[in-house]
């Protein structure tokens, strides 16, 4: 199963260098807010992407509501769409490429 990591704004000069630290969106006492997190790692049969473009659609202001829990092991950080450039591919990941 291919899951996307998401990398959010980071002002990294170059557009393929992987920052340690990212803003997210996460929500927190019912509210949408913007958090620093540590950049994470492309694990097996993952990409890690730079974001260009998100969204919050309806699971994610239900999530911000208390009202859909994260499965365990997912993580915390919301916009189930997004679009942007691939800038690392875990072990087994083959049907996307870095670019």
């Amino acid at each position: 199963k291919l899951q996307f990591l998401y990398l959010i704004e980071t002002g990294a000069s170059h557009p393929m260098a992987i920052p340690a630290n990212m803003r997210a969106v996460i929500a927190e006492a019912g509210r949408l807010v913007v958090a620093d997190r540590p950049v994470p790692t492309a694990g097996p049969k993952e990409v890690l992407v730079k974001i260009a473009a998100t969204a919050v659609n309806r699971a994610d202001t239900l999530q911000r509501k208390g009202m859909y829990a994260v499965p365990p092991g997912v993580t915390d950080i919301l916009g189930l769409e997004m679009s942007g450039t691939v800038v690392a591919t875990g072990e087994g990941a083959t049907r996307w490429k870095e670019g």
